[in-house]
């Protein structure tokens, strides 16, 4: 019986610490608009749901009925985001009956990468008709030229950030923003046929402390500029590296003052970046979805998905859209 006791007493111990600190946590993230520790605590949200549903299965073991509520409701707070991944937006238009179909893929590649062959044959085998390609290091220049063989069109392919085409860019540039070219946009308007969307690449700076959130913040007036560029794109897709998830204030920023939406609504949550090992990515599924495609509402979203890119710590992603 003594035993039982403290067996009892231990495990509510461990569940109420465990709700105090998740408690906080969460306050934090509720202010994330305050505090930059708010901000990152916010990114994890679907690791805090967890957290909290196992908080209330023990609780529930140990009948502690107060804490199972104390928990249900946090699980609440940190699973509604998530959820709403898998909504579908219902208000998007169809596109014509002569609607464009496209494959676009982005890929953080990782500038250590030590698989780059590999890395190069996914994606000739993703082949698709618009291609980003981040941290393209000068290691990577001789590995990728059959990569550039198969696109007509390129922008940005003297540096480590590029964009490349298989149909005609126009106003096409490598814009600097942020200060000193640290954080540098790909911008073009994608021509096939009579249809057209305007396309901007990203690589947001990671964030590191208040400065760089208001960074990331101030940049989103930059990208609704070239989205804006070309009057005539009635078109539009941001697209990269955000290095937010869309639990953040900067991600709904981005969104609010660009005017697009999140292409992964309706296809559930998929993490793209996660913790490394030193040579090879560590079940890169335990990560955060930092890797994003946003597009207007003109643009219908067949399929989004996300896969392994090897050697890197961040999995590509690929979208077929029409417009």
């Amino acid at each position: 019986m003594r035993v039982k006791v403290w067996s009892l007493i231990g495990k509510t111990s461990v569940v109420a610490s465990g709700l105090t600190v998740l408690t906080a946590v969460t306050l934090l993230s509720l202010a994330a608009e305050y505090t930059s520790l708010g901000d990152r605590l916010s990114h994890f949200t679907f690791y805090w749901a967890l957290l909290a549903l196992s908080l209330v299965v023990l609780a529930s073991l140990g009948k502690r009925w107060i804490l199972c509520a104390v928990g249900g409701l946090l699980f609440a707070v940190h699973a509604v985001p998530v959820l709403r991944l898998w909504l579908p937006d219902s208000d998007v238009p169809s596109p014509s009956v002569n609607a464009v179909e496209i494959t676009v893929v982005s890929a953080n590649l990782y500038v250590n990468n030590a698989r780059q062959p590999e890395a190069v044959a996914k994606l000739m085998e993703l082949s698709p008709d618009l291609l980003v390609l981040m941290e393209v290091g000068d290691r990577w220049q001789p590995a990728l030229r059959p990569i550039l063989a198969r696109f007509a069109y390129t922008v940005g392919t003297d540096g480590d950030f590029w964009l490349l085409s298989r149909y005609h860019l126009r106003l096409a540039a490598r814009t600097e923003i942020g200060g000193g070219g640290l954080s540098p946009l790909l911008e073009a308007t994608l021509v096939a046929g009579d249809s057209a969307i305007r396309v901007v690449a990203i690589h947001a700076p990671t964030p590191r402390g208040a400065a760089r959130l208001a960074q990331q913040r101030r940049q989103a007036t930059d990208y609704a500029r070239a989205l804006n560029r070309d009057g005539a794109a009635r078109c539009r897709m941001l697209i990269g590296d955000f290095n937010t998830t869309p639990f953040s204030k900067e991600f709904r920023h981005i969104l609010k003052t660009t005017g697009l939406r999140d292409s992964s609504r309706g296809c559930g949550y998929h993490p793209t970046w996660g913790p490394r090992l030193p040579k090879e990515p560590l079940l890169p599924w335990l990560g955060v979805p930092i890797d994003r495609a946003l597009v207007s509402d003109q643009v219908l979203v067949k399929e989004r998905r996300v896969g392994t890119m090897p050697g890197s710590d961040h999995r590509y992603q690929e979208t077929r859209l029409r417009f």
